[in-house]
């Protein structure tokens, strides 16, 4: 199966496959833990999803300046 054991990487990973194919930014993936879970918990939760091959990250330029838009994929 596909749970890690990591609440927070299932309940990322069950959210993405729900979207799929869309994607989900990080403000979104916040937005499941009612933006109550540290940005390093979650950048964390997004690195070991990406090792183990279960999603994909995007960068999407924006129009203007700034850093592009981070958007995750399920890969299944």
């Amino acid at each position: 199966g596909d749970i890690s054991g990591d609440y927070v990487e299932d309940e990322m990973l069950e959210s993405l496959r729900a979207v799929f194919p869309d994607g989900l930014s990080r403000t979104e993936i916040s937005g499941l833990f009612s933006n109550n879970m540290p940005a390093r918990r979650i950048a964390a939760a997004l690195k070991n999803l990406e090792a183990r091959g279960k999603i994909r990250r995007e960068k999407l330029m924006q129009e203007g300046a700034g850093r592009p838009k981070e958007v995750f994929y399920a890969r299944d």
